[in-house]
């Protein structure tokens, strides 16, 4: 019997920036917004049980779909009391995982207009192939978001039903 291993390369399609702010999440995503012409909105926090304590977190979180360049954006709070989403990168206060092929010209774009937004102490690129667990911070993202659609999906259809 022959294995099959799945090598999936995240590299490729994903870009994380971390930010260091003293902004709260609402008022970084207004400027995140007007800076660089997103429509990020709030949805359910993601949540992530600890291996360690065992203890779930909920990390604030924000999506926006850009149709027009086939990309998705997900701002999410590096940080919450007692326990931090990428370790490593402790100094971070916010994430910004952009899934889509943006390109490094685009990536210095977005890099210079978030450094632009006031209160904003710096930005800095997040190299996805030496993070230690990202893969599983990923794959927990688009599983919350699958559940967000499925979520957004059930509740239409029950609405539809009861008119």
């Amino acid at each position: 019997m022959k294995k099959l291993v799945l090598n999936v390369d995240f590299e490729s399609e994903y870009t994380l920036l971390g930010i260091c702010t003293h902004l709260k999440d609402y008022r970084l995503s207004w400027f995140l917004n007007q800076n660089l012409f997103l429509t990020l909105t709030k949805i359910e926090d993601l949540k992530i049980a600890s291996p360690k304590s065992k203890d779930v977190s909920a990390f604030s979180f924000y999506h926006c779909n850009d149709e027009e360049n086939f990309s998705m954006f997900s701002f999410i709070s590096n940080k919450t009391p007692g326990n931090t989403l990428l370790p490593e990168f402790h100094q971070a206060d916010f994430l910004l995982l952009i899934n889509g092929q943006i390109g490094k010209l685009n990536e210095k774009k977005y890099i210079s207009e978030i450094k632009k937004i006031t209160n904003v102490l710096t930005v800095f690129n997040i190299e996805i192939n030496k993070t230690k667990n990202l893969e599983s911070v990923i794959s927990d993202v688009e599983l919350h978001l699958t559940d967000i659609s499925k979520k957004e999906k059930l509740g239409y259809n029950r609405k539809t039903e009861i008119n």
